[in-house]
């Protein structure tokens, strides 16, 4: 939901591609296929040429249509990209990443109890989808249900150690619940695997003022600033801990 998103949780091209359903030679697809040397804009244009064709074969076409879906999302469209996943799945009930794509547009649009169904199925498919577990646990977390959110990231982390974005997730989920030292310990291994996580650090930063540790969430909202020079919440979660901490003259000085 989010962050994924970026996106996708790591869904890339070669992820579709991978799926054992739809594995295919993506010569014909051009930029549609192509994640790393192109933008949603160009896909959604060069995948459109592939589904119109009448010349892309049926594997071919899920393909353009998971990726165009995947493009449309990523650009806010999210209308334009329920259909095109609608199409997908229907064409290939295999198709656990549009299933997985289409749980993350339904969780952005609330629809939490679709995104679960949809996550659950691309498990039946591929129960070791760690994103897809991680991304379930976010769709509970926004019904409310903490506890289930945090044993659904746990499982993904228990699949894949690596998956920073779930320790974040899982330490949004104890950070909510009040588990200061959990979520501390969440965030710092997110920052571990991905130290260029920046709301990691500010999410850090955050709970430790809260529980009174000023110097490290300083440090942490410093780091943050760092990453984004420009983005204010670094700069306002600092100048507010320094002002808490009684460090009223330096909190003036940006």
């Amino acid at each position: 939901m989010a962050q994924t998103l970026r996106r996708l949780a790591g869904l890339t091209f070669a992820a579709v591609l991978a799926a054992p359903a739809l594995a295919q030679s993506p010569g014909e697809l051009g930029w549609c296929g192509n994640d790393a040397a192109t933008t949603p804009a160009l896909q959604i244009t060069d995948c459109t040429r592939v589904i119109q064709s009448g010349k892309a074969s049926p594997a071919n076409l899920i393909l353009a249509l998971t990726i165009r879906g995947r493009a449309y999302d990523t650009i806010g469209d999210q209308a334009s990209a329920l259909q095109d996943l609608d199409k997908a799945i229907a064409a290939e009930p295999k198709n656990a990443p549009a299933l997985l794509l289409r749980g993350n547009v339904h969780g952005k649009r609330r629809e939490f109890d679709r995104a679960i169904a949809d996550y659950d199925e691309a498990l039946r498919l591929d129960p070791r989808l760690a994103t897809a577990v991680s991304d379930r646990g976010l769709a509970y977390a926004g019904m409310g249900n903490l506890d289930r959110a945090i044993a659904d990231y746990s499982e993904a982390i228990r699949i894949d150690p690596k998956l920073a974005v779930a320790f974040y997730n899982r330490g949004n989920a104890r950070a909510a619940k009040n588990d200061a030292p959990g979520a501390l310990a969440d965030y710092s291994e997110t920052l571990r695997l991905d130290p260029r996580h920046l709301q990691a650090y500010i999410r850090r930063g955050n709970v430790q003022s809260a529980i009174g540790g000023y110097a490290g969430a300083i440090a942490d909202y410093g780091e943050a600033i760092k990453l984004a020079p420009t983005d204010p919440t670094g700069w306002t979660g600092k100048c507010w801990t320094r002002a808490i901490a009684g460090e009223l003259p330096t909190a003036t000085k940006w």
